[in-house]
């Protein structure tokens, strides 16, 4: 368990598509997530390889898409 969260963790792509697919999902734009989620817009949002969201927001995001931050940050639990 450890080795694929380590090596999901380096996957920041990944969580950029989760985040992306659950906004769409909600039919939210960038700005409507950031705002609901508490957080402001940032690069990342834009898919910027260089610039990923912190831990904190991807907890953020998770609670106001209604899923879960192992989800978001891994790939894991009960939205895989």
């Amino acid at each position: 368990m450890a080795m694929l969260k380590a090596a999901a963790k380096d996957s920041w792509s990944q969580v950029f598509k989760r985040i992306s697919a659950a906004r769409i999902g909600k039919g939210w734009t960038w700005d409507e997530l950031a705002k609901k989620a508490g957080i402001r817009v940032k690069s990342w949002m834009t898919g910027i390889p260089a610039t990923h969201p912190t831990d904190a927001e991807v907890r953020k995001i998770a609670a106001a898409v209604g899923t879960t931050y192992e989800w978001l940050r891994y790939g894991e639990g009960p939205d895989a």
